[in-house]
Parts: C-alpha cells; sequence; structure tokens
C-alpha cells in the first residue's frame, strides 16, 4: 500500500507503485491497461477529496484475481456517467475502468472512513 497526497503528481506514483507489484508478481494483465485504470481511480479519488487529504491505493493478487483499490475520505459512491459519445470534458474516467478492467465496485469504508474503489481482473 502507498499513501499519497491529494495532488496531481500522485496519480503516476501511483501508477508506478501498481505498475512494480504487477510486473514482480507477474500479473497476467495488460500493464498499459494496469496504469490508465490506476490513474482514472486515483483521479477520482483526488478531484473528489478535499485538498489536504490523503489517499491510500493498494495492489494484490487472490486467487486468480488481481485487484487495485484506491481509498478516499468522501463517502459518497461514485456513479460512471459514461455514454459513449460524449462531449463533456470530463466525467468518463469510471466508463473506461469499466471497459479495461474486468469489473469495478465502489464501497463506503468505515476504517478510515471515507470509500474504497475497486478495479479487478481475472485471469483467463
Amino acid at each position: 500500500m502507498i499513501i499519497l497526497p491529494t495532488e496531481k503528481a500522485s496519480a503516476k506514483k501511483a501508477r508506478d507503485h501498481v505498475a512494480k507489484i504487477a510486473d514482480a508478481e507477474d500479473w497476467p494483465v495488460d500493464i498499459d491497461d494496469l496504469r490508465l485504470v490506476t490513474s482514472e481511480l486515483v483521479t477520482n479519488a483526488i478531484t473528489h477529496t478535499k485538498t489536504g487529504d490523503t489517499i491510500m491505493v493498494c495492489a494484490y493478487s487472490r486467487g486468480g484475481v488481481y485487484c487495485v483499490e484506491v481509498w478516499d475520505s468522501d463517502e459518497t459512491l461514485p456513479v460512471s456517467r459514461f455514454t459513449g459519445a460524449s462531449l463533456v470534458p470530463n466525467g468518463r474516467g469510471l466508463g473506461v475502468v469499466g471497459k479495461l478492467a474486468t469489473r469495478w465496485s465502489a464501497a463506503r469504508s468505515d476504517n478510515p472512513e471515507g470509500k474504497v474503489v475497486c478495479a479487478e481482473w481475472v485471469a483467463a
């Protein structure tokens, strides 16, 4: 797990952290997809939390499932607003996550308070 400040530079740090874990454990996941999904999840967390807060990023595998989790202090659960051919400049991140990962989910967290958004890939 890595704890990062809510600033733009954290997206790169999170991508690098997750890619390093995936490489060391030889995950059967496209590394570019993994990096992009991590970036989208972290960017959403940064966007929806207060300046000065932190986020936590965790990457792990269990039983053929490869997971990236991002925790932030905002308890509001995300909703994908991706409609395909939207001209809106934002709001497509979870649509991208949904296309590149096997599945994604979000749940409120009590300890610490906030939410966790998770992207998962299932080994074929």
